[in-house]
């Protein structure tokens, strides 16, 4: 007989299908909100560019010239990887100790450089 209410099995399933389907948003929220306070986190941590740079020289020498190299993690080709090692020999040959070069410290370009510039 139809009473206008759904059988007790399919009930049980709706509930379950509905916990779920509550479990998910909570999790999205729970997600959403360490991405949240890890975007908040980095923002006090981060240092802007121009106070890196205030600390930078006055932690390696107020005179000395700064030189960031940046870069990929991989290189795509043999040339570029000579290319860089090339390039950091002779700019340390070129200027020596007026200047420092800074990395972020990745793999690839930046690891390349710094193994190839004299240091």
């Amino acid at each position: 007989a139809l009473s206008g209410r759904p059988h007790p099995r399919a009930q049980r399933q709706m509930g379950a299908s509905s916990s779920k389907k509550r479990e998910e948003k909570e999790e999205k929220g729970a997600s959403r909100e360490a991405k949240q306070e890890a975007v908040a986190e980095v923002s006090v941590v981060a240092e802007k560019p121009a106070e890196v740079a205030e600390r930078l020289r006055s932690e390696l020498r107020d005179d000395a010239c700064i030189i960031c190299i940046l870069g990929g993690t991989e290189f795509r080709s043999a040339e570029s990887e000579a290319l860089v090692k090339a390039i950091a020999t002779k700019l340390q040959a070129a200027v020596g100790s007026r200047a420092k070069f800074v990395t972020g410290g990745l793999s690839g370009v930046q690891e390349t450089f710094a193994k190839h510039c004299g240091f």
